[in-house]
């Protein structure tokens, strides 16, 4: 059977298209999108007259001489044309592109707000645990004087404690350490402590400090607390559950917090 015949003039041809773009006239108006108007509407003339070069070498008999008034005008207009109409098209996808953000991503098109850490000083008049609310405005002072509003992310309980001390890790009999943090109250009332936060800041380390945390995460086996009496290495009190990371109370759950706006707030502010 005769195999496929090939036509050696057409396979060795290249459209007009395919010579302005390994030219690279058609890579010049793609590369002045971005510069001002009259370097793209000088663009766009240099390629339609690199299009009509390329014609005319494949239909010498056309009349389009550069140099011909009418042939000048249209190519002109056609740059102008062409030149309104890329811009409307940009405009036009750039506007979709912002819709769709707008309406599921909105928080992509604003800028993170600055962020910080408070910390609540219970005096010796507060006995009672007190909670602030999520979305509670706060002023913050800068050390130059500038003054920023705030607002908190999260309810926050504020507990009248004190941290009085943390003793030095004492070798139990087991082989184990053991690890004791002193709380002191402005009272001896009964007080509903609930869920006890802790924030581990090592020299202003954030890396080390996370060292830390992942340490106690591998090997903590559990935790006791006991009330109005002093603890060593053998002192037995009641069991505590113990989490890491923020966990929101039930009352929270309500939080809409976008999952990818979550890890953006991690990134800016990880503490």
């Amino acid at each position: 059977m005769p195999g496929p015949t090939t036509d050696q003039g057409s396979a060795g041809r290249r459209s007009p298209t395919e010579e302005l773009r390994d030219g690279g006239s058609l890579l010049g108006v793609q590369a002045a999108r971005d510069a001002p108007e009259d370097v793209q509407f000088l663009a766009e003339l240099s390629a339609l007259d690199e299009h009509r070069k390329a014609y005319l070498e494949r239909h010498p008999s056309a009349r389009l001489d550069r140099e011909d008034p009418d042939v000048s005008r249209m190519i002109d207009a056609l740059a102008f044309f062409s030149l309104r109409t890329r811009q409307a098209t940009l405009r036009n996808v750039r506007s979709t592109f912002e819709r769709l953000f707008r309406n599921y991503f909105d928080f992509l098109l604003t800028p993170l707000p600055s962020m910080c850490m408070i910390q609540a000083a219970a005096t010796a008049q507060r006995a009672e645990p007190a909670l602030l609310p999520r979305s509670s405005e706060l002023m913050v002072t800068a050390a130059d004087g500038a003054a920023g509003s705030h607002r908190t992310l999260y309810d926050l309980r504020i507990l009248p404690l004190v941290l009085r001390r943390v003793r030095q890790p004492l070798m139990r009999a087991d082989g184990g350490y053991r690890l004791i943090i002193e709380f002191q109250a402005p009272s001896t009332r009964l007080m509903q402590v609930g869920t006890l936060r802790l924030h581990v800041n090592y020299l202003d380390d954030y890396a080390m400090a996370q060292r830390i945390v992942h340490q106690m995460r591998v090997h903590l086996e559990r935790v006791q607390i006991v009330y109005d009496r002093s603890a060593d290495e053998e002192t037995s009190g009641e069991l505590c559950s113990v989490s890491y990371g923020w966990h929101r109370e039930v009352s929270d759950n309500l939080d809409t917090t976008h999952p990818i706006e979550q890890v953006r707030r991690f990134f800016h502010f990880p503490e």
